[in-house]
């Protein structure tokens, strides 16, 4: 007779993100992992801290960063300052409709006919095409009548936006950089054991070629993708649960 015994299962998120996933990134072999939270924690504080010293530099006169990227804006004429005012409106705009525009999600209706099937699948595949319309739109009722109160403003005022608009979109753009080098330098590593990390600093992440750390990226970004949230909450759901099996 075959008895059967319970089994006590403890798996948290934080091993669900331990996995080791090999990889081979531009010929060379590499070892990745997800994050952990004290990882993402430890990141993020790193971004800031960047983020923060490229904005005072950027607002310092006489510093190399003010000198390249806003004291020379002074000297445009006000269609080019117009424009790098509304492409940093339309940059705030595009991150605003992904929360606002967000696209459905189609289940199967029960018991579906293969014809309820059918037409599930197709809206489904007719979805990011209709969200991106939306989106779009959204984007142009905003930029319309921006356009048109820029074009009222005088040089001074255009020469102020610009320079505010030059600001934010230089540390956002050092913020990005600093996220992701942080990334690949906590995520990469030189064994399967995760023990020998793949660059000596984040710094060292940042020296190498700017098409190998976007080649670093994609490929930790591809691999995350394969969480899904039905692996979450399965692994969510083992958590504390009995399971049986047999001896």
């Amino acid at each position: 007779m075959v008895e059967e015994k319970q089994v006590m299962w403890k798996v948290s998120v934080d091993d669900m993100f331990r996995w080791v996933i090999a990889v081979n990134v531009l010929g060379r072999p590499y070892w990745i992992r997800a994050l952990s939270d004290t990882d993402t924690q430890e990141r993020d504080a790193y971004a800031l801290r960047v983020m923060a010293l490229r904005r005072k530099a950027l607002s310092t006169p006489g510093t190399d960063e003010h000198l390249v990227y806003i004291e020379g804006l002074a000297d445009e004429d006000d269609d080019v300052l117009r424009s790098v005012v509304l492409a940093g409106d339309v940059r705030d705009w595009v991150r605003e409709v992904q929360q606002v525009i967000q696209p459905q999600l189609y289940p199967f209706p029960d018991n579906a006919t293969d014809e309820e099937k059918a037409e599930t699948l197709a809206r489904r595949d007719a979805e990011p095409e209709r969200i991106r319309k939306l989106r779009v739109d959204w984007v142009n009722e905003r930029a319309e009548p921006r356009k048109k109160q820029l074009a009222e403003f005088d040089h001074a005022t255009l020469v102020r936006l610009a320079k505010e608009r030059q600001i934010v979109a230089q540390t956002r753009a050092m913020y990005d950089k600093a996220f992701m080098d942080y990334t690949i330098y906590l995520a990469y590593f030189r064994d399967a054991q995760c023990t020998q990390r793949a660059f000596e600093s984040v710094e060292q992440v940042g020296q190498q070629a700017p098409f190998a750390t976007d080649a670093m990226a994609d490929q930790y970004i591809e691999e995350m993708e394969r969480i899904t949230p039905e692996d979450l909450q399965y692994f969510l759901s083992m958590n504390d649960s009995k399971d049986s099996s047999s001896t």
